[in-house]
């Protein structure tokens, strides 16, 4: 091999590593995305068990002692 080849193959090497990262930026704001659609979810679900905690505790009658 020569060195010119080892150049053009350096070359090429490093446009596949830079192509392999292109995408990353798509791909961190879809995990923002869906991160922020967990926390939503989830405090919309915690809102709603809370509800229902609560009116279950509303229809219990009062302990007897």
């Amino acid at each position: 091999m020569m060195v010119e080849d080892l150049g053009v193959e350096a070359k090429e090497a490093a446009v596949r590593e830079v192509a392999k990262l292109l995408p990353l930026p798509e791909l961190l704001q879809s995990i923002a995305s869906i991160k922020a659609d967990y926390i939503a979810r989830q405090q919309a679900n915690d809102a709603q068990l809370s509800t229902m905690v609560a009116e279950q505790e509303f229809m219990m009658p009062p302990p007897n002692h």
